[in-house]
């Protein structure tokens, strides 16, 4: 090996004569390849000032000049990271090095992160192509800062020096609204949201395209929100806010209906038992069915969310008698319709719909003679199915004509007094006959035909002045004074020294008939006074129907306070009667009858006064 010359490059050539070639070095050694023009026997070489090498050779003694291609200094490469950029939390990025150079082509680009939180996946780096992409890590609310450095490589394995890039990344809040757990309609403007934005620490709402509110509130998972108003699609927005001042929106939309469908069309309103069907509702996504075995739908059941136009009920356990049943429409947003009218029907057992039989007469018998004048009156038990109704009422009517045209009698009773009836005293005369006859009414409201009237006479031996607790009885064929009478009667001492000194009878009363009853002929306890210092007094008065009568019964001393004036039937039991006012000093109760109503227990406007 003979020769060698460097360049103002400092590189070094070198003659090889054994293989006639020339070795190109740097300044430290390193290899940089062959002078591709061949020298045989190179023996010298020098650079001349154009920069052009000059070979001697000794094989032949001649001299060669060599190209300048062949003398080419190869420059170490230039990096270029490329420009800084700004990044989402957990978004993906892209490191660029296309702008890096070298005249002999990059063969490698090595990127290695030098600063921030690691990225995903972790480096460094070598790859043949200019871009890199890579994800952003998961930072906190003040973000992160990323450095990478690139270092490339030419064809020739020479490095470029390191460049160097930054990568912001951002904090990013995520969040989300759900409007009514996700229904896609409501039928109410005040609407529930479930919020969820993790690191929020604030939040602001808006309603469709209105500005937010200026004012945060704090943040919360749950909370309530007034939709705009009137129907159609309403969108909420709300804005979310970090300790960092980053905010992010998130929005959600519901549909507000808050008009109702319209009412079923129920097909057949007396269909088979069990089974309903009902006109199906254009809007109405399900319907809800109640049945009750009365019309006002009381402990009625309900079914819920039928999704067909027709629905079919067990009838096990169901009562005997009519049942009612009635629908609705249920739309996407919860309205509901009002109830189909009007109401369907079936019936369980026997049909309820019919009214209970006309009573049986029991006694006295028809034709029946001498009966008291408080006759005791009887009839047979309703027949009526118990599933239908129970027996709530009898009415009870004595007359004078086989017609009923002139009424003497009209009451109604009820619990204990269904079959059985006592006529209160006075109500009859003697030695009359009356027809009388029953109607029951059940707890249904179904009533029963009259029964056939029965006839009875009353006891013809009657000698009022002689009759058994008889008081007073006004004179045959007398006129009452115009402003009344007063009728003076035996004093009767009480339990408590009492004593009725005088009964003054109103104006108007054109017969009066006092009498003086023993309380324990009546068995009822409920309700009865303690004592009975005046015994138990009966009236009787004839006046105008409908008119009233005014009796004032004096007493020897001011009755107790506390005391009241009580009277009794057979259909209100023992009551405080609400027709008797007693003086400042106690000494006078007035009492106050009207035909046909307050204190007349035969309970018709017919004339005649009959108390109790």
């Amino acid at each position: 090996m003979k020769g060698i010359a460097a360049d103002p490059h400092n590189n070094i050539y070198v003659n090889d004569s054994y293989l006639n070639i020339i070795y190109k070095f740097d300044i430290n050694g390193q290899f940089l390849g062959v002078i591709d023009e061949p020298v045989t026997t190179p023996l010298g070489a020098v650079v001349s000032a154009d920069g052009r090498l000059v070979v001697t050779s000794s094989y032949d003694g001649k001299v060669k000049v060599l190209g300048v291609d062949s003398l080419a200094y190869n420059d170490a490469p230039v990096a270029d990271a490329g420009a800084s950029q700004a990044v989402d939390e957990n978004g993906g990025f892209i490191l660029d090095g296309s702008g890096s150079t070298d005249a002999d082509g990059i063969i490698n680009y090595k990127w290695t992160q030098t600063g921030g939180i690691t990225v995903v996946p972790e480096g460094p780096y070598n790859t043949g192509s200019a871009q890199l992409a890579l994800t952003a890590p998961n930072v906190g609310p003040e973000g992160s800062e990323l450095i990478f450095t690139l270092v490339v490589t030419d064809a020739e394995n020479k490095e470029s020096n390191a460049a160097f890039t930054t990568v912001t990344v951002k904090n990013v809040i995520a969040g989300s609204v759900v409007i009514n757990s996700g229904d896609l309609y409501t039928n109410d403007e005040l609407v529930t949201l479930s919020l969820d934005a993790s690191e929020a620490v604030e939040m602001h709402f808006a309603n469709d395209s209105d500005p937010f509110e200026e004012t945060y509130i704090a943040y919360a998972s749950e909370g309530t929100w007034s939709l705009s108003p009137g129907d159609g699609t309403k969108t909420v927005n709300v804005e979310f806010k970090d300790e960092g001042g980053h905010t992010t929106t998130a929005s959600s939309s519901i549909i507000l209906d808050t008009e109702a469908p319209v009412s079923p069309g129920v097909i057949d309103t007396g269909g088979a038992a069990g089974e309903f069907d009902w006109e199906p509702v254009g809007d109405a996504v399900s319907y809800t069915v109640q049945y009750a075995s009365n019309s006002s739908f009381l402990g009625a059941v309900t079914l819920t969310d039928i999704q067909f136009n027709g629905a079919t009920i067990p009838l096990d356990g169901l009562a005997a008698g009519t049942w009612y049943w009635r629908v609705q429409s249920v739309d996407a947003a919860g309205n509901t319709s009002d109830w189909s009218s009007p109401l369907g029907t079936f019936v369980i057992g026997p049909d309820c719909s019919a009214s209970p039989d006309a009573p049986q007469l029991a006694l006295p018998l028809d034709n029946a003679p001498d009966i008291l004048r408080t006759a005791i009156l009887e009839a047979d038990a309703m027949d009526y199915p118990v599933a239908c109704g129970e027996h709530l009422r009898t009415e009870w009517q004595a007359s004078e004509t086989s017609d009923f045209s002139i009424l003497v009698l009209h009451v109604g009773t009820t619990m204990d007094n269904l079959t059985v009836y006592q006529v209160p005293a006075l109500v009859l005369e003697p030695e009359t006959r009356y027809f009388w006859r029953v109607k029951y009414v059940a707890s249904n409201g179904k009533e029963s035909g009259w029964s056939e009237s029965w006839s009875f006479i009353t006891v013809a031996d009657y000698d009022e002045e002689g009759f058994d607790g008889v008081l007073y009885v006004q004179p045959d064929g007398s006129q009452p004074p115009a402003d009344g009478e007063e009728i003076s009667i035996k004093e009767t001492i009480g339990d408590a020294g009492i004593k009725i000194k005088v009964i003054r009878v109103g104006a108007g009363v054109s017969t009066r008939t006092i009498q003086d009853l023993d309380p324990d002929t009546i068995d009822e306890t409920v309700n009865r006074p303690d004592s009975f210092p005046l015994g138990l007094l009966s009236f009787r008065m004839a006046v105008e129907p409908g008119a009233t009568a005014l009796v004032e019964v004096v007493f020897s001393k001011g009755a107790p306070e506390g005391v009241e004036w009580y009277a009794y039937n057979t259909e209100n039991g023992w009551y405080a009667y609400e027709g008797a006012i007693f003086s400042r000093n106690r000494r006078t109760v007035t009492l106050t009858f009207q035909d046909g109503g307050v204190g007349d227990t035969d309970g018709i406007a017919n004339g005649i006064i009959v108390n109790p």
